[in-house]
């Protein structure tokens, strides 16, 4: 958890300094029941107008997240939202003031919405509140380890993982998108930025026939 809250939180503090291309947070709410079941999916993004991103919409909204972390005490990140259509806060009345909630914090490049995310990350709210007015806020907490993916990094021969024109990938030519592939149509080796390739085409398949 600490780990994580602190990528997080560099994350979000790299991706405020101006840049030819925004980054933009989204927020996938996996609204659940009192049983834990799924009910809906609530996307939003922090942005004035929809992102459509892996196929899903994410409606404009405006929040904020805030990275706590002082000595001595568990690290926290909190979204603070002004749900002025009652979209967040109806779940919530309806499921348990929405405790329990599964949150996928996603940081995208603007000019990179195909390619692999900036930061992802999953949580559970832990504490929530939603007062009179439009204001709720959660308080995301670690997800059960028991659902992680672990490893969380990997590695692929033929996919860049990187943000295409990010500060890791380096290209800074006239075209404007990437197919993230060594040697695609579209590829890195067609923009000529092959040593920045963020694949690992080293790799090798393992045979256990």
């Amino acid at each position: 958890m600490v780990t994580r809250v602190t990528t997080v939180g560099q994350a979000i503090e790299r991706n405020q300094i101006a840049s030819e291309n925004a980054y933009v947070v989204l927020l996938r709410i996996d609204v659940r029941d009192t049983t834990n079941a799924h009910v809906e999916y609530i996307h939003l993004a922090k942005n004035t107008e929809p992102v459509t991103y892996r196929g899903e919409i994410y409606d404009p909204a405006n929040f904020e997240i805030n990275v706590k972390e002082e000595a001595g005490q568990i690290p926290s990140v909190t979204v603070s939202a002004h749900d002025v259509a009652g979209l967040v806060r109806t779940q919530m009345e309806n499921y348990r003031g929405g405790v329990g909630f599964k949150v996928r914090l996603t940081i995208i490049n603007s000019a990179a919405l195909s390619g692999p995310a900036d930061i992802e990350e999953e949580f559970e709210v832990i504490t929530a509140s939603a007062p009179p007015g439009y204001k709720i806020s959660f308080t995301l907490g670690a997800e059960n380890p028991l659902a992680m993916r672990f490893p969380r990094g990997i590695q692929f021969r033929d996919r860049c993982l990187l943000t295409y024109k990010g500060p890791r990938c380096k290209y800074a030519g006239a075209i404007g998108s990437c197919d993230f592939t060594l040697d695609g149509a579209n590829g890195c080796r067609a923009h000529e930025n092959i040593t920045n390739f963020g694949g690992a085409p080293s790799l090798r398949s393992l045979n256990y026939g």
